[in-house]
């Protein structure tokens, strides 16, 4: 089961007003990740993804006979970008209004979106059933007289 995070944006009425986000590894960003950066609008990653490829540049320069530890950091540093993605995402759509309204954990994103629906669903359902359900008397404060007292 993975875990994603319900974002909304209350300004949008359209598709984009809703936002699901998997927490954990983002495997378009370990492939792609100036594309994925760049799509999904998250700029602080793109940011660190190109300082990052500077100074690993500079460290080839540095350790140029040892070409396996370029290897490895540049592994290293990719496997960091794809674990914090999703993180960097979701500081951006707070950046953009958005606001955390749900956690829904499910199989897949299909999942997920159902289940956030059906709940939203059942709580518009219930908000408006306790709308409709007349209030019920206050309790009496006359207090009631002691048996056998005349």
């Amino acid at each position: 089961m993975r875990v994603y995070t319900v974002h909304e944006n209350p300004i949008y009425v359209d598709d984009r007003r809703i936002v699901l986000v998997k927490d954990g590894f983002c495997w378009p960003a370990l492939f792609f990740t100036i594309i994925w950066a760049i799509y999904r609008r998250v700029w602080l990653g793109l940011g660190v993804y190109i300082i990052g490829l500077f100074v690993l540049a500079a460290l080839e320069a540095s350790f140029a006979s040892d070409a396996g530890i370029i290897y490895l950091l540049n592994f290293a540093f990719a496997l960091y970008v794809a674990a914090e993605a999703n993180d960097w995402r979701r500081r951006s759509l707070i950046k953009r209004g958005y606001r955390e309204v749900a956690v829904v954990i499910a199989e897949a994103l299909e999942d997920a979106e159902r289940r956030y629906f059906e709940m939203e669903a059942d709580a518009r359902e219930a908000s408006r059933a306790q709308r409709t359900t007349p209030p019920s008397a206050p309790p009496s404060t006359d207090a009631p007289e002691p048996a056998g007292a005349l």
